[in-house]
């Protein structure tokens, strides 16, 4: 289930790469800290989780500039 999610998820980033947000300094330490240093957990969970985390981040900040947008 895990190798079809992520998969998915690198699908999904492939087409969907130009509405992310760039990665953070603080998030490429997180992952090579995660995947390459101690890899406890799962990879694909981990870059599962980044690519959810950076889609919100851009949803987040596009609705924010729609309202701001609709304010004035």
């Amino acid at each position: 289930m895990r190798t079809r999610f992520a998969t998915t998820c690198v699908r999904t980033y492939v087409v969907e790469h130009l509405r992310l947000i760039p990665l953070t300094c603080n998030e490429i330490r997180h992952l090579f800290i995660a995947l390459v240093i101690r890899p406890v957990l799962d990879p694909a969970h981990l870059l599962g989780w980044s690519l959810w985390r950076c889609r919100h981040q851009a949803q987040s900040g596009a609705s924010h500039y729609r309202r701001q947008a609709a304010q004035d």
